[in-house]
Parts: structure tokens; sequence; C-alpha cells
């Protein structure tokens, strides 16, 4: 059984609860320590619980520099680039790195990812506040994504707590981003906190 969601109240998963102290059930996967604390409380035997949290295919990110990215991509090889790469939904922080922009006004901010209407609205704010200096992609393959995380100087996660599943997410975007080994500014989760401290990787398998 594997579950991402903290919501034990939910019918299935109390039937989960209820039978896992049986010999048949063998065990529940979760992708953050905050769900297997939730689950432990729940009453599911401690040594039944598997955190796996979200992985990224290292190898497509090696063998690629940055001078060749840029160039493959159309980007300037002697401006400093910041980027961001996801969607672009409430609470993902989009308005701070606008704000961001707006303060270092001699560096590209790239912004990767979004659908249409959430690419649409972000321009217009951008636009509303004058920035000249950022520059929307829209969505991009994902065979794409390690070709323009490496084209960046630093990549930014700002999450805020209006994100849903801020406490207990298993966020792709952070392996994605050390996979590609550069600078990561990360808002002061608890779930990102599993993973990274300052200068210092936490393992993923626990």
């Amino acid at each position: 059984m594997e579950s991402h969601t903290p919501n034990i109240k939910h019918p299935d998963l109390q039937r989960v609860i209820k039978l896992s102290h049986s010999k048949y059930f063998k065990g529940l996967v979760t992708i953050s320590d905050i769900l297997k604390q939730n689950f432990m409380k729940a009453g599911i035997p401690k040594d039944k619980i598997l955190v796996l949290q979200d992985g990224v295919d290292i190898e497509s990110f090696q063998n690629i520099e940055k001078t060749e990215a840029r160039a493959n991509l159309g980007l300037p090889q002697d401006k400093s680039i910041i980027m961001y790469c996801g969607h672009l939904y409430k609470g993902r922080g989009i308005e701070y790195i606008l704000d961001a922009a707006k303060i270092l006004k001699d560096v590209m901010f790239i912004i990767v990812g979004g659908f249409p209407s959430d690419v649409s609205y972000w321009k217009k704010y951008a636009n509303d506040m004058g920035l000249v200096n950022v520059v929307f992609t829209g969505f991009v393959e994902n065979g794409m994504v390690p070709t323009y995380l490496k084209a960046a100087d630093v990549l930014l996660m700002p999450y805020t707590r209006d994100m849903p599943t801020y406490k207990w997410m298993s966020s792709l975007k952070l392996f994605e981003y050390m996979a590609a080994g550069r600078p990561i500014i990360a808002t002061d989760l608890v779930a990102i906190k599993e993973r990274i401290e300052n200068g210092r990787f936490i393992s993923l398998i626990n």
C-alpha cells in the first residue's frame, strides 16, 4: 500500500490501519517522515512503514556543461541567471521571485513551466511591475529540464504555506535541482528540511 496523504480519517485509510497488524499486511510506503509519524500515531507498526521520497534520473543531468546548455537554449553566456522550474500554482512563491527580479535588475530570471492560463497571469503580473528581466518559457518537455537547470547559476523553490501539501510533500523539484548541482534557495519548511540543510544532503531512504 502506498499513500501520499495525511488524511487518516478517509475510509480507505481507516481500513488500512485496521489491517496493518495482520500478518498478511506487508507494509505501507509513504513519501515523507512527517507522513510516517502520522501513520504511526494512527496505529500502523513502525517496522511496516517505509519512507521513499521522490527520485530523479541522475544520469540525465550528467555531461551537460553550463556554457553548452546556454548555447543550446539560446541564452546569454555573460548574464547571471536565476531560475525556477515547475508549476505556477498558488503557493509556489512566484510573486516573491518577481519581487526579487525587481531588485536584481541586472540578473536574468527564467521561469520554466506552468499551464498557459498560469503563465498568462504571471506574465501580466510581471508586465504590470515593469519587469524586463524575466522570461517565461511555459511548458517544456521533461527531457529538456536538465538542460534548463544546468544553464542556471541559482535555482529557486520559494514555496509558501498556502500550498496544501507544504507539511508532508516530497518535492521532485528539489531532487532535480540537486542533480543539477546548482545552489538552491528554498523556503524554510519542515518537509524541505527533512532532506537538505545548508551544505549538507540527508539520506533519501529511512
